[in-house]
């Protein structure tokens, strides 16, 4: 569990981010993301823990590689929701700042996704019926 702050400690890591974090943690769009992320998932009641590991995060003293744990952790969620809510919250508040957040934790930050099965490869063409409006005629 990380340590808690107080307003003093707090408004002094503040002070030393860059422009492009403490834009992200003051901007109404980062809370309502955290917001529509927590209601999408039927986690409001964790709202409050969530914020609180974000802003962590954004300054820079939470590795974002040990989010998804500690949410599961310390707010009692399921895996499986810790792992959807970490994702939401990766790509749409850790990605845009991530090459402010790259350089602070020395790490890339690629969007997290649920990893897609690639498609069946098609062994022969798919035939067309009909004639071919586009096709010159070669004679």
């Amino acid at each position: 569990m990380p340590s808690k702050y107080t307003k003093a400690e707090f408004w002094k890591l503040y002070e030393k981010l860059p422009l492009e974090l403490k834009k992200t943690i003051s901007s109404d769009e980062t809370s309502k993301n955290l917001y529509e992320i927590a209601e999408r998932h039927g986690v409001l009641s964790s709202l409050y823990g969530i914020t609180e590991f974000v802003g962590q995060t954004l300054l820079g003293v939470l590795n974002p590689a040990d989010l998804q744990l500690l949410i599961k952790d310390s707010l009692k969620m399921d895996s499986a929701s810790a792992k959807k809510v970490t994702q939401e919250i990766s790509r749409f508040i850790f990605y845009p700042a991530r090459v402010t957040l790259g350089k602070i934790y020395n790490m890339d930050f690629a969007p997290m996704v649920e990893e897609e099965k690639p498609l069946p490869i098609q062994k022969t063409p798919p035939k067309h019926s009909g004639e071919d409006s586009y096709r010159e005629d070669l004679s």
